[in-house]
């Protein structure tokens, strides 16, 4: 019998890898729910590059990520000048063609309409626009470098079955960039609270960092500076490193590359290594 149950655990964790790799259980965000209308808040934290017939509803997707965020964390990234920016795209602002990243030299969430010729997956958008409004947060607070988080981080990543951890690799990435970008998807499983294959596990499998970064607003003391760019090592800021391109556009460009779990979350950044 406990060999029946090892085998039936083992065969689970290949289904969830399965679902989430081919993204069967991910994306369904509300496409038909009735539009939110933005706060005055969220109306000021977002940008138009120029309005295309698509530009409608990507801001609604957007608007609505930014309805599940509270006032205190949106008035931290206002204070800063952190802004979300949609554009037809990301090479309309001087970028090589990607998807949406949080760029701290510029304090600019970009999210582009298109990406190579293809319209941005709508369904998951909102999910995306956590994730790296999840980065922009990070880089007031520091909570992905936080020695609590670390060490949490640390253990459970250890933890993550055999079976699972080419699922989990863009979280498991050496360095400070696997904390980061956990850190950013947790932050979005905080505010996404509907089910989502991906979340579902992070949340599972890194029970202690959640609870990091669900009692992290709450702290006091968490107010700090914005991080200068080389010190906050998202993939996006490791991009500008190792892209080259325009540095005099407005946003530096993106390294562009490609995993199974970049294309099922579609953060659409493309930078997942």
């Amino acid at each position: 019998m406990p060999e029946l149950h090892v085998r039936l655990e083992k065969k689970m964790q290949r289904i969830l890898t399965i679902v989430i790799t081919s993204g069967l259980l991910s994306g369904f965000c509300h496409l038909s729910a009735t539009p939110i209308p933005p706060s005055q808040l969220d109306r000021e934290l977002v940008q138009v590059v120029r309005r295309t017939e698509q530009t409608e509803a990507v801001l609604e997707r957007v608007h609505f990520a930014l309805s599940k965020m509270p006032e205190s964390i949106k008035e931290k990234l206002r204070q800063r000048q952190i802004h979300f920016v949609i554009t037809p795209t990301q090479a309309e602002i001087g970028n090589q063609e990607g998807g949406c990243g949080f760029y701290p030299k510029y304090r600019r969430i970009v999210v582009p309409e298109t990406i190579r010729g293809k319209p941005i997956q709508l369904a998951r958008l909102p999910i995306i626009t956590l994730h790296e409004a999840g980065h922009a947060y990070d880089s007031i607070v520091k909570g992905s470098q936080n020695p609590v988080f670390q060490a949490a981080y640390l253990s459970e990543a250890g933890q993550i079955p055999k079976e699972m951890r080419q699922t989990f690799k863009h979280f498991l990435q050496e360095g400070n960039k696997g904390p980061v970008e956990c850190f950013a998807s947790l932050f979005a499983r905080k505010y996404w609270r509907d089910p989502d294959a991906l979340l579902d596990a992070l949340e599972k499998h890194f029970p202690q960092s959640y609870r990091f970064v669900q009692e992290l607003e709450s702290t006091p003391g968490n107010a700090g500076q914005l991080t200068a760019p080389e010190a906050y090592e998202s993939d996006s800021v490791k991009a500008e490193q190792v892209g080259g391109g325009n540095r005099n556009s407005p946003v530096p460009h993106l390294d562009v590359r490609h995993t199974k779990v970049d294309k099922v979350l579609h953060f659409a950044t493309q930078h997942y290594k």
